[in-house]
């Protein structure tokens, strides 16, 4: 706007002016005159406005970053809370895993139906007899004891059960196979070796420490000792 009218209005001023200027003399020079002022201030008003919108774009433009700043900004606190969530709950199923192990550790050690199965299953294959010991110290394996012993006995194997306390190597898997040889087992140490690894079940083999013994006990053709495992 230019002293109220639009500058679409003082440019056909202009334009009229001019062409008074090329028809009369001294008017041209008024006109011509009044043209050259009029032009300067439809420049300089359009000057004005382009600086007003060059503002105003900028205005928009620190708006708009200072806005990007801000989501950016958040954004970065919600990953870190996120992260910090995270890290949190890894924590805490940590925490329950070692507390459900710390339980599972004190529970009694039991036999699947499954592996009581696989037990006579193997066993039942060749008769044979065992010596089975249980340490005395060792309480919360009296499940277990039980019931190998009695899954042996099903499958028809001759089982002697006996106790012990004070084992100088106690098996790290809470079962031992006591042998004469760990580097050539015999039949009868195979044939045992498989029925607990058909069952799944963890064991060690161990050399006997009564094979040279005169002891009643090495009249078995398999000694096991079953203790508290310790891994």
């Amino acid at each position: 706007m230019l002293w109220g009218f639009s500058l679409q209005f003082w440019q056909l001023v202009v334009f009229w002016l001019w062409a008074a200027s090329a028809v009369g003399g001294g008017v041209a020079v008024v006109a011509a005159l009044g043209s050259s002022v009029i032009s300067y201030y439809i420049s300089e008003e359009t000057q004005t406005a382009a600086n007003r919108d060059i503002a105003g774009a900028n205005a928009t433009a620190g708006r708009a970053n200072e806005a990007a700043s801000q989501a950016h900004e958040r954004s970065l606190k919600l990953a870190i809370e996120l992260e910090q969530e995270r890290i949190a709950r890894l924590e805490i199923e940590a925490r329950v895993q070692e507390q459900g192990a710390q339980v599972k550790g004190l529970m009694p050690r039991r036999l699947s139906d499954d592996q009581k199965k696989a037990i006579i299953d193997e066993a039942s294959k060749k008769q044979s007899s065992i010596l089975m010991l249980m340490d005395t110290n060792a309480a919360d394996m009296k499940y277990l004891f039980a019931e190998v012993s009695g899954a042996l006995q099903a499958a028809g194997w001759k089982v002697q059960t006996g106790q012990m306390t004070g084992i100088a190597s106690p098996p790290p898997s809470g079962i031992g196979l006591l042998v004469s040889d760990t580097k050539n087992l015999s039949d009868a140490d195979n044939i045992l070796k498989a029925v607990f690894d058909n069952a799944r079940i963890p064991f060690d083999v161990q050399e006997n420490p009564m094979k040279n013994t005169p002891l009643e006990l090495n009249k078995y053709n398999m000694n096991v000792i079953i203790t508290t495992p310790t891994k």
